[in-house]
């Protein structure tokens, strides 16, 4: 299985969990979820409307923004399903309501691009991040971004293979160390 379809398969395994809790599915007990304790969020740091667009802009361009804008759309699919696997009656009136709330879908999509957009902004000022853009804009920049897919893949495929092997190397070469000291593993 490559890489991209674990993580995806494990994004879809958390986002089905987060969606179970959230709509109420109790336990083998009968017992309801707990909600998870609040986290506070980082303050916001206070940069201009500019800044906050160019580090938006900086997410998008640079292939980020492909993963955080499935975050909803991923989200709604995995609740239409976990719907329609109880009640299968109800897929037309879903895909209906799913239709209607696209509007919303899209203001929850911006609000994930501007918590990341924040997030550059806060460590990266305004100048850098207008290098970072051009880059990005660039003939060179467009060819990284679209080349990561397949980067990625490449890395991932060879990184596995790698895990396996020094994985074995290093406890071959621990229980031949042990074995120095006295002890079989």
């Amino acid at each position: 299985m490559s890489r991209t379809m674990n993580v995806a398969a494990l994004r879809g395994i958390s986002m089905g969990l987060v969606l179970a809790a959230g709509l109420g599915v109790a336990t083998a007990q009968q017992q309801p979820v707990a909600a998870p304790p609040a986290i506070a969020p980082a303050a916001a740091p206070r940069v201009s409307p500019s800044h906050l667009a160019l580090a938006i802009s900086v997410v998008q361009d640079s292939g980020m923004g492909r993963s955080i804008g499935a975050i909803v759309p991923e989200m709604v699919v995995k609740a239409r399903q976990l719907f329609i696997q109880t009640r299968p009656d109800i897929a037309g009136k879903l895909d209906e309501a799913i239709k209607t709330l696209q509007p919303e879908f899209a203001a929850q999509q911006n609000e994930a691009m501007r918590i990341a957009g924040e997030a550059f902004a806060a460590r990266l000022s305004e100048a850098e991040l207008k290098e970072i853009d051009a880059f990005f804009k660039s003939p060179a920049g467009q060819k990284f971004v679209s080349s990561q897919p397949a980067i990625l893949e490449d890395m991932f495929r060879g990184l596995d293979q790698f895990n396996l092997t020094v994985s074995q190397f290093v406890v071959d070469k621990l229980r031949q160390e042990m074995k120095k000291l006295g002890v079989d593993l």
